[in-house]
This record gives C-alpha cells, sequence and structure tokens, in this order.
C-alpha cells in the first residue's frame, strides 16, 4: 500500500520466513534500490516509495503487473490497464525498469502494464515524484523498478497457472501460464523463465450512423442529399457488429540469464529476453474511413464504419553487465543494453466489400512498420569511504533508432548523454542527507541540468521527518518528432520534424520538458516497536511540469506536437497499517489531488489533467483465518477525471470491491491455491469502466521449490 513496504500482509508472513505456517506478527524493514540506486532501508529515503511484495501478490492472485498497480498500489490505473498515472502525470511521464534496464516499447507506454508478468517477481519499487537525477530523461512524474527473483546455489524454481472469465456468461476469458527456473553453482548461477497470457476481447453490441458529405452537412447514404458518388458502392446506412471494450490480446515472452564469478570481488552477467504479442480490436471508426474511389490526390471518405485494429509487435532484449568490488569500499558496475522492438500495425475495413475494396488488405490505409533500436551504455560507481557515507557517480549514454519502413517513409536517429552523482551522508544518528546532480546532452534538445536533495530526521523512534525537492526532464520522443502516419480516425499525425507536401509545410522545434517536486512528509509506527501494530505514512506534494509536449491539432487535416505551457499538481497522500491481532489486520490508503489544472497554456481548449481523479482511496481487510488460508476483500474507489484535455465530459466515480483467498495444503509442499471475485457487486458504466467485463472469477495455482 502507500508508502508501506510489505503492506498487505496482515503482519502475519508466510513467505520464505513463514513457511512452516507459524505467525510472526510485525514487519521486517525493507531495503529498496530505486530511490538511490544503491541498497537503502525504505523508512530513510526522502522521497515517497511504495512497494509491493511477492507475497501481496502472491495472495491476491495478480498476474499482471496492471492488477498488481490496480490491487496494491495508490496510484490510479484505468480498468483496461492501458493508462496510468503517478500524482496525476501522463503515463509517458513514468520511467518502467525491470532489474534496473528501461522497458523499449510504445513511446505512449500504452500496453506495457498488461505486457509484464508477476509470477516471477520479488517486489515492485515506485518511486512517486521526478527522479532524472539518477534515471535522465523520461522520468517526470516517477518511476516503477521491477525487481525480479535472484537465483541461488541449487535449483529453485516456479510454475503458475490461472484462468478466468466473466461470471454471468463464461465470456471475456483469460488464461495466464509461467514458469520460472533458477539455480546453479556457488561460482556460475541461471534463470530461466517462460510466460504466457491469452485473453478474450470484451465485447459489447454497437450500432453507428454511417455518415458522408463535407463537414458540416454529414448525411446518411440514402439520403437525397446524398453526393452522387455514394451510388457507386453498397453502402448502408447504419452497421451493427459486436464492438471491442477491451483488446484481444496474446503475448509470450522467453527469455533468461547467467551469471559467473570469477572470483569473490567480480562476477559477469548475460540477459536475454524475447516478447511476441498479437493484439486485436474491431471498433466503430467515427473518423474518416477510405473509400475505393479515388478523388483528387486521396480517396472519398465515408464515417462511422467498422473496422479492425491488428497489431503485431516483436520486442528483442540483450544484455552484458560487469561487476567489480575494487575494495572494501568501492564497488563498479557496467552495462550495455540493446533492445529492439518492431511493430507491425493493420487497420482493415471489416465490410470492406461496401467500400469498394476487393480484399481486406486493400481497404487498410493506416498499417504501420516501425522498429524501435535502443542501445544503452551505463556505468556506476558506489563509493563508501566510511560509513556514514555513500557516494555515487555515473553515466549513461544512449542511442535511439526509429526506422519506418513502409515505403516513402523517413528514418531518424539521435542519441542522449549524462553524467549524475549523489552523496548519501548520515549526518548524525537521527538525520539522513541525500543530494545529487545530472547533466545531459542530447542531438535533439540541448543540454539540461537537474538536481534533487532531501532529509529524513527522526522526530522521535516512532517518527520521521522527510522533505525531498526533486526535477526531472523529457526529451521530445521518437514518436513526437518523427511520426507520419494516419491516426485511427484517418486525420494524419505528424511529428515536430515532419514535412509532408501540401499538410504541413515546416519542421517546429520542440524544447525538453521539464518538471519538479517539493514533498513534506512524516511517516512511523505506534504502538510497541517490535509489533509495529500500527505504521503511519502522511505526505503533500506539489509538482509543476514546464514546457509539456502535447498532441494539437494544427488544421482539420492534420495533428502535430506543440510545447503547449505549464502543468501543475498539489495533493496529499495517507496511509494507514493496523494489526488488530496477529491474524486480523486493516490498511487504507489514498491519494487527494486538490489541484491538477494548467497554470500557463498556449491552446486555449486545453483545460484538464487526462487521468488525474481527485481522490483515490482503497480499504483493504486482511484475515489469516488458519494457518493455511488467507483471505482479503479490498475496496477501491476512483473519483471522477478527465480522459482528454479538451473534453469537458468527466468519467464516472465508481467503487470496485473484490474478495480472494489464498490456500496452502499442509499436505503438498510448496503448492499455492488461489481463487477471486473482482467487481464483486458487478458495478457498470459506460464510461470510467466501459472496458471492466464486470462481475469476473479467478482461480489458480502456483508451485515453488
Amino acid at each position: 500500500m502507500l508508502g508501506f513496504a510489505g503492506m498487505g500482509q496482515a503482519g502475519v508472513d508466510l513467505g520464505a520466513g513463514g513457511a512452516d505456517g507459524q505467525a510472526a506478527y510485525g514487519l521486517a524493514p525493507v531495503v529498496v534500490t530505486a530511490p538511490t540506486r544503491s541498497e537503502r532501508a525504505r523508512q530513510r529515503s526522502p522521497g515517497s516509495v511504495e512497494v509491493i511484495t511477492a507475497e501481496q501478490l502472491q495472495r491476491s492472485g495478480a498476474t499482471l503487473l496492471d492488477e498488481a498497480l490496480r490491487s496494491h498500489s495508490g496510484i490510479f490505473v484505468s480498468a483496461d490497464g492501458t493508462g496510468h498515472s503517478v500524482r496525476g502525470a501522463a503515463r509517458e511521464d513514468t520511467v518502467i525498469l525491470i532489474d534496473g534496464r528501461r522497458v523499449l516499447g510504445e513511446p505512449s507506454r500504452r500496453y506495457e502494464l498488461n505486457r509484464i508478468p508477476t509470477h516471477r517477481i520479488e517486489r515492485i519499487e515506485i518511486v512517486k515524484g521526478p527522479g532524472s537525477v539518477l534515471y535522465g530523461s523520461d522520468a517526470l512524474g516517477g518511476v516503477i523498478n521491477i525487481v525480479t527473483r535472484r537465483p541461488r546455489p541449487g535449483l529453485q524454481g516456479s510454475v503458475a497457472v490461472q484462468a478466468g472469465a466473466r461470471a454471468r456468461d463464461g465470456e471475456a476469458a483469460r488464461y495466464d501460464v509461467g514458469f520460472n527456473l533458477l539455480g546453479g553453482s556457488a561460482d556460475t548461477q541461471f534463470t530461466l523463465f517462460g510466460e504466457a497470457s491469452h485473453r478474450d476481447g470484451y465485447q459489447q453490441e454497437a450500432t453507428a450512423p454511417v455518415r458522408v458529405g463535407p463537414a458540416g452537412n454529414r448525411v446518411a447514404p440514402s439520403s437525397d442529399e446524398a453526393p452522387g458518388w455514394v451510388n457507386q458502392l453498397d453502402l448502408p446506412d447504419e452497421y451493427t457488429i459486436d464492438e471491442f471494450r477491451r483488446d484481444e490480446a496474446d503475448v509470450h515472452t522467453l527469455g533468461g540469464s547467467l551469471e559467473h564469478w570469477f572470483s569473490d570481488r567480480f562476477s559477469v552477467r548475460l540477459d536475454a529476453s524475447h516478447l511476441w504479442e498479437e493484439r486485436r480490436r474491431d471498433f466503430i471508426n467515427a473518423g474518416r474511413t477510405n473509400t475505393a474511389l479515388a478523388h483528387d490526390d486521396g480517396y472519398r471518405p465515408v464515417f462511422n464504419v467498422p473496422v479492425r485494429w491488428l497489431d503485431d509487435n516483436r520486442r528483442w532484449e540483450v544484455a552484458a553487465s560487469a561487476d567489480w568490488q575494487a575494495t572494501a569500499g568501492l564497488a563498479l558496475n557496467h552495462r550495455i543494453h540493446y533492445s529492439r522492438y518492431e511493430k507491425d500495425r493493420s487497420v482493415p475495413v471489416i465490410p470492406y466489400r461496401d467500400l469498394g475494396f476487393e480484399s481486406r488488405e486493400e481497404s487498410d490505409f493506416q498499417g504501420r512498420d516501425v522498429t524501435l533500436i535502443e542501445l544503452t551504455n551505463e556505468f556506476l560507481s558506489t563509493w563508501t569511504p566510511v560509513v556514514r557515507h555513500t557516494v555515487q557517480a555515473g553515466f549513461e549514454h544512449r542511442d535511439l533508432e526509429y526506422r519506418d519502413n513502409v515505403e516513402g517513409q523517413e528514418d531518424s536517429s539521435r542519441w542522449q548523454a549524462g553524467v549524475f552523482a549523489q552523496h548519501e551522508w548520515q549526518a548524525t544518528e537521527r538525520l539522513d542527507i541525500i543530494y545529487g546532480a545530472r547533466f545531459d546532452d542530447a542531438s535533439v534538445g540541448g543540454d539540461n541540468t537537474s538536481v534533487e536533495g532531501g532529509v529524513v530526521y527522526a522526530l522521535a523512534p516512532q517518527a520521521s521527518l522527510r522533505v525531498n525537492y526533486a526535477q526531472g526532464f523529457k526529451y521530445p520522443d521518437l514518436r513526437a518528432l518523427s511520426a507520419d502516419t494516419r491516426t485511427p480516425r484517418g486525420d494524419w499525425m505528424l511529428g515536430a520534424d515532419v514535412i509532408r507536401e501540401g499538410i504541413k509545410d515546416e519542421a517546429h522545434a520542440l524544447a525538453p520538458e521539464q518538471s519538479e517536486n517539493v514533498e513534506l512528509g512524516v511517516r512511523g509506527h505506534l504502538g510497541d516497536p517490535a509489533a509495529l501494530r500500527l505504521r503511519y505514512d502522511f505526505s503533500g506534494f506539489y509538482t509543476a511540469i514546464e514546457d509539456r509536449i502535447a498532441r494539437v491539432r494544427e488544421t482539420d487535416e492534420y495533428r502535430t506536437f506543440r510545447n503547449i505551457g505549464t502543468s501543475r499538481t498539489r495533493g496529499l497522500e495517507a496511509a494507514l497499517e493496523t494489526d488488530w491481532s496477529p491474524r486480523l489486520g486493516t490498511d487504507l490508503t489514498a491519494t487527494w489531488i486538490e489541484d491538477a489544472s494548467w497554470g500557463r497554456v498556449s491552446q486555449a481548449h486545453y483545460r484538464h489533467l487526462p487521468n488525474a481523479p481527485e481522490l483515490t482511496a482503497m480499504v483493504t481487510l486482511r484475515w489469516q483465518a488458519t494457518q493455511a488460508l488467507h483471505l482479503q476483500t479490498r475496496a477501491r474507489y476512483v473519483g471522477a477525471y478527465h480522459t482528454a484535455a479538451d473534453d469537458d465530459e468527466r468519467q464516472a466515480s465508481h467503487t470496485l470491491v473484490g474478495v480472494s483467498a489464498s490456500y496452502r495444503p499442509a499436505a503438498w509442499q510448496g503448492v499455492r491455491l488461489h481463487a477471486a471475485v473482482d467487481n464483486l457487486f458487478n458495478e457498470d458504466n459506460d464510461s470510467s469502466l466501459y472496458a471492466d467485463p464486470g462481475r469476473f472469477l479467478r482461480a489458480g495455482a502456483t508451485y515453488q521449490f
């Protein structure tokens, strides 16, 4: 839960330390790495850090990252997992890492949360607020670091399976299976993992009136006012289809690692993985859809026609790293990470013959075939001259390449490089001070300097005060610079560098986005320190992001990207974890965004910050019914929010209640059975829960050895 490592465990740990079924009262301190890139107790970190543990994930049965964040964190995640927000920052403003390495995919981060499985995760660290001093560009609003299980000598592993479907009719089914094998000798250790996930599309019948003609005078094809060319086609006045409210998806991942210690001080590690994914979504395209009838330099358009969005995505990752403990106080790490992401998208018309085409392939005017490549070199030195001081210094160099494989499109490339330093100082037994700075330069966007600083002061054994200031930045991404494609509505989306004759006549510059965050908080516990009966974390924050880059409509024919102004958010966060007994506990987490607005904006129609509900809150009841059976009920409230900056209509507020059970049969060593009901009361609406299938049943099993 918000701000507490290990929240949700009810003061009872049946994980690695409690496999014998004996209740362990209280929670041990948790070490995190994302806030400082060094091992540090979360309680001594000046910023806000949420931690979700493997035990929490296993008890809830969450199989994908979006479910994990929705069930266990205080950040906003949309019903279909394609949208998320940390304190009102856009999903593109969060850096997602797996074992410290960036995840390469769509610049929008649209699919990442429902691509990453949870069964091999050791913990999830969520840093709230800018993290650019350590992680560079893109960390405007936060960092999500996924830490996977590390191997030990011998052989360990796990197998996980789960299936689920909508309660009333068995539709919207989902199946997940995965394995994780770890082990080796004292000198050489390995991991091998694989996951497969299938999700049926969640569909609802939809009817849309077909329209033809110019803007302001669009009519039905059968209308007397319809243009004469309509008679050459076989267009009905309306279409009715089963429209997908959530994508149909198949996601497969296979990977592994090999690490060898050449001595007690020097090791080399290799990592490799491959993801392949297919997605489908049938929907009514309210925008322009071309017919087969040529006209001037284009084609006659119709509107409100069913189309099929098909994505075939591939990602390859290879990394090599070396760790050297040069002296007792000096550790050096160098890592090279290559990532390649390929997207092959097509959007053909479903009733293609009605529009005059001979084949479905001919009707695809929105297809994309692009490749993104990123090569990262990182170096990090960690020097601890004395116990109270740790100094980190490093550099990062990223080469990024965008290849457009559609004939006539141009490729682009750029580089980014940065150097940084950070000092962690335990000034007294009560006072910790952390500060750092970073300088970056890039082929596009120029140079940038970021700073951060924070303190943690122990007011008493039960309370610590923390203050933190951090800056972030984000260079324009490849989409904002180089996009040259049609949107699902049929108009052009053209990057800042793109010139398209007769549509966009000149390129324009984009400045990097800049953010700064100020945070004041207090965390601690009440009661017996050994028992930690009640743990709390309260904070207030203010974040401003300048030179925000957003997609804007320049003319009726195209959209592009511009620096449009400054956004700001301020609010309060609170978390309480209470253990009423060794077996019963409650958690409460809440994020109240008192203000989420545009402070200065060049686009008059930009009035709202998307995906920033005023209040997000969750209450969890945990009960260790027996040594083997754990039960959990949670209710999550999400207030009304906007999904577009220029749309005054808000998504409805909602409250979803879920229950889950986790059971460890005494006779089956290492086996955990779990079952859950999501959206227990079948809450429904056509806005914020548009992609939620309603009451949903899940069941599965995990075997660990």
